[in-house]
């Protein structure tokens, strides 16, 4: 019968003794192997009970991409965040200038917009009713 290693880790049960090869990976000593031990274990395809250089170049070349990556993660969420804020400056100053300038004019019984300080109309009036068209021929 074939048991797969990974069947056999699942299924092992705190009765059942690590070979002397596998209590090499036991490294918090607890008597059976966790995940990342058993992956440690699963990497040793000669079974001498460690890593060769190659395996521990392999790990840290992964090891340092995953940090590269996660650290390009991380500027790009800085300047997601940035950019958040500086959209909610400028929401915030808009408002600030509309109430601004709601406060300097009011509204006439013709439905202009009279400036409070001078009494002036304030550029309320349409394109359309100043200027006259005419039809050019030749």
């Amino acid at each position: 019968m074939v048991v797969d290693r990974k069947e056999a880790f699942a299924t092992q049960s705190s009765d059942v003794k690590l070979s002397k090869i596998g209590a090499l990976y036991d490294i918090d000593g607890d008597g059976k192997l966790d995940k990342e031990e058993q992956a440690m274990r699963d990497m040793d395809k000669s079974g001498r009970g460690f890593l060769t250089n190659d395996k521990v170049y392999t790990l840290m070349q992964e090891h340092f991409a995953m940090e590269r990556k996660f650290m390009r993660s991380k500027r790009v969420i800085f300047g997601l965040v940035a950019l958040v804020i500086l959209l909610c400056l400028s929401n915030l100053g808009t408002s600030i200038a509309a109430a601004y300038l709601s406060k300097d004019t009011k509204t006439s019984a013709e439905s202009n917009l009279i400036d409070k300080r001078t009494g002036e109309a304030v550029g309320t009036e349409t394109i359309a009713e100043s200027l006259e068209l005419r039809r050019v021929t030749r």
